[in-house]
């Protein structure tokens, strides 16, 4: 494996093994971001492997991709408040799994990587950061910007998700014009890298508050 690779992974561990630690101080949200990144460590721990052994780990994608959403998805019905929306994003679930499941068979195999999902997947994160820095503005609380959990998720996945928009736009341009695609690899694993750091702060920010609240 590639050392930024495995510097990757040792993001993702440091990152899930604080939110483990500190279970017990987290809220029911937190404890569900904690199990997602958890479950993504494991699954692109697996991909590389296979990718090292020279398989196709697609597979993996597809199936990370669904169990993400759901979980990405309850993290978000906690930190919501506004009961339609709650139900919206619950009831969002089991659709975007049908439709996970149906582009793996009918559009992009467990062969192709499942670009479709996750534009999906991503627009509506995008959507639901948005939501949710717009509930922080309605419902301001004394308590530093920087000390609120709720700001560095939304602010992680909206960076996150529009990175997702932006590069998969660059990688059909780069192809079409027969581009070098190493400077827009970089881009996606210094995104991916900074995402995971603001979860990582997200994750502290909840502990240190529910320790010291303020």
């Amino acid at each position: 494996m590639a050392t930024r690779f495995i510097l990757y992974l040792s993001l993702l561990a440091a990152v899930f093994l604080f939110g483990l630690l500190n279970l017990r101080t987290l809220s029911l949200p937190f404890k569900i971001l904690c199990v997602v990144v958890g479950i993504t460590l494991v699954s692109e721990a697996a991909s590389g492997f296979l990718n090292s052994r020279g398989y196709n780990n697609m597979a993996v994608y597809h199936l990370l991709s669904c169990i993400e959403y759901a979980g990405t998805a309850l993290v978000f019905h906690g930190l919501l408040r506004s009961s339609r929306t709650k139900k919206l994003v619950i009831y969002s679930i089991i659709p975007v799994a049908v439709l996970g499941i149906m582009n793996s068979v009918f559009l992009q195999d467990i062969r192709t990587f499942p670009s479709n999902i996750l534009l999906l997947s991503h627009g509506i994160f995008l959507i639901l950061s948005l939501l949710l820095f717009k509930q922080m503005l309605e419902e301001p609380i004394a308590r530093n910007l920087f000390r609120q959990s709720e700001f560095w998720v939304a602010g992680g996945y909206l960076l996150f998700s529009s990175a997702v928009f932006l590069s998969f736009g660059l990688q059909n341009y780069f192809k079409r014009n027969q581009l070098n695609l190493e400077p827009l690899n970089h881009m996606i694993y210094y995104t991916n890298i900074l995402f995971y750091t603001i979860l990582g702060i997200a994750l502290y920010t909840e502990q240190a508050n529910i320790r010291r609240p303020s």
